[in-house]
């Protein structure tokens, strides 16, 4: 991907300044980046473009690692990241709706204690997920934050979970209510989110429509502090 080329907030590939790499997760991470994506990139012309859905697994498999805690951590901040840039969406078509808070206060919790499998009954904050709404953003961002629930409370469906939210994140307009921008959004998504999940942290922008990315509330728990 010719920098030259990407409008948008993340033009460049630059990662975080306190991002303590390895080089094969900076090199992965850049391969993501140099590629076009059927879907994402507004124009598709050149090679073939890459198919974004085995970017997402390729991105989910590096932080889960070998299935360990850490592994599962990162996957935790990963969804976490994600969750943060679907909530506004939330607020701006279902203001009184109380499920991104609950969800959200239950993740610090879990990454202090990421073991055994919870059953905890989500269903009664997601009502409308039944017949859906007029609203395809919003019925999108509540189907993430439901996935996100999935991966909250069972470890052995943190990747099917990340792929689901990625999918109405990158694909859907979870986060990206006007459709225009996948590209930018998923540059934020290489170069912000995924350096911070590796790294056990919240990244220091949330990607938003139609604002700026803005700075996100917290940066970690104070577990990882």
């Amino acid at each position: 991907m010719d920098e030259h080329d990407i409008v948008g907030y993340y033009p460049e590939f630059r990662l975080p300044s306190w991002f303590e790499e390895t080089s094969d997760v900076r090199q992965l991470l850049r391969t993501l980046w140099d590629r076009r994506y059927k879907g994402v990139d507004e124009e598709e012309d050149g090679p073939t473009p890459w198919s974004v859905q085995e970017a997402y697994a390729t991105l989910i498999n590096v932080l889960w690692g070998m299935g360990d805690v850490v592994g599962y951590q990162r996957c935790i901040f990963l969804g976490w990241g994600l969750a943060l840039a679907c909530a506004p969406t939330i607020a701006r078509w279902a203001p009184m709706d109380p499920m991104p808070q609950r969800v959200l206060d239950a993740v610090p919790p879990r990454l202090r204690k990421p073991v055994g499998v919870l059953s905890r009954n989500w269903s009664p904050l997601f009502p409308h997920l039944q017949v859906g709404t007029q609203y395809q953003e919003l019925d999108e961002a509540r189907l993430a934050f439901r996935a996100f629930t999935q991966l909250l409370d069972d470890r052995n469906q943190a990747r099917p979970a990340l792929v689901e939210m990625l999918g109405h994140c990158m694909e859907g307009m979870a986060i990206n209510e006007g459709g225009d921008g996948r590209r930018d959004l998923w540059n934020w998504v290489l170069i912000e989110v995924t350096p911070a999940a590796w790294s056990l942290r919240l990244p220091d922008f949330i990607w938003t429509w139609p604002q700026p990315p803005h700075p996100a509330a917290e940066r970690r728990p104070k577990a990882f502090s």
